[in-house]
């Protein structure tokens, strides 16, 4: 059996195995856009059937990294091309876009380096909730390709939240992107939020779970280690790693953009085209098939 838990109304484990095909199953594949399935206790781990695969790095056995977002996102772009929106320039009103998105704990810590910081009108700040529940909203609501719950076409029926494109409206007004992303620790997650500014050739600096960066190496990307300090990174302690981050954050708000870009232009064109170019799905394929045949 194979699932697809992010397509049409979301089910629960318990909800699963009530499908009469449930038990006479010998391998039940279960993929995911989310991190739900190694939330908490992970019950589903009793079941050695059981196989998952989330946009997630974790120590959990039998769960495995599918990078649904970039896979989206690659396929939303051949469509789009919004990349062709970016337009070069050698001023921009703002150093940082800081688009942190829904309310979390560690994205309070980001958004109160950025309100204590002397230079905070420098930053395009989206964030305190969603504009369509929350009347303390401060989402960026002029910018179309950036409000949460928009739906864009592309390929000409297909639907896509806006979150997932290039929004190059904002880009085009900031020069690096501060990236929160929705998980602060772990499991290392990796959204649409790592993906946008890998997808837009955009340096950026990431507030993320430890290893974020590294794992991001592993996937085949380049980070920005030489130009800016990344040993951020490997610290264990949230907090801390945070801070060493924001260091880095301060140490671009007084740098020449043009000559910091011209550093990184054959990491930011690598991370592009590796974006672009890279099958997402065939090591999960792969994988699927080996443990089909072996439990033949």
């Amino acid at each position: 059996m194979l699932w697809l838990m992010h397509h049409n109304t979301r089910k629960t484990l318990p909800e699963l195995s009530n499908n009469p095909n449930w038990l006479s199953q010998k391998n039940i594949f279960l993929i995911d856009c989310e991190n739900y399935l190694l939330d908490n206790d992970c019950n589903w781990l009793d079941d050695t059937r059981i196989h998952i695969w989330t946009p997630c790095v974790s120590n959990v056995e039998r769960a495995n990294c599918y990078h649904f977002w970039f896979d989206w996102m690659q396929e939303i772009e051949k469509s789009l091309n919004y990349i062709s929106q970016l337009q070069p320039t050698e001023t921009k009103r703002y150093f940082f876009d800081a688009l942190l998105g829904t309310q979390r704990l560690h994205k309070n810590l980001v958004h109160g380096f950025i309100q204590n910081y002397a230079n905070k009108d420098k930053f395009l700040i989206s964030y305190t909730g969603n504009p369509f529940t929350s009347p303390e909203s401060n989402w960026i609501k002029s910018v179309d390709n950036e409000i949460p719950g928009q739906l864009l076409t592309y390929n000409k029926t297909q639907q896509a939240n806006s979150s997932c494109v290039i929004p190059y409206l904002i880009y085009n007004q900031c020069w690096y992107s501060l990236v929160a992303e929705t998980v602060g620790s772990y499991p290392n997650f990796y959204t649409e939020k790592t993906g946008k500014p890998l997808l837009s050739k955009r340096l950026f600096v990431m507030f993320a779970a430890k290893h974020h960066l590294k794992h991001l190496r592993d996937f085949g990307f380049k980070t920005f280690d030489g130009i800016i300090d990344e040993s951020y990174d490997n610290i264990e302690d949230q907090e801390t790693r945070y801070q060493q981050a924001w260091k880095q954050v301060e140490f671009l708000m007084n740098q020449n953009p043009l000559a910091i870009y011209e550093q990184a232009e054959c990491v930011l064109d690598h991370n592009y085209n590796h974006f672009m170019n890279t099958d997402w799905k065939k090591d999960m394929h792969k994988r699927i098939k080996k443990i089909s045949q072996s439990s033949k």
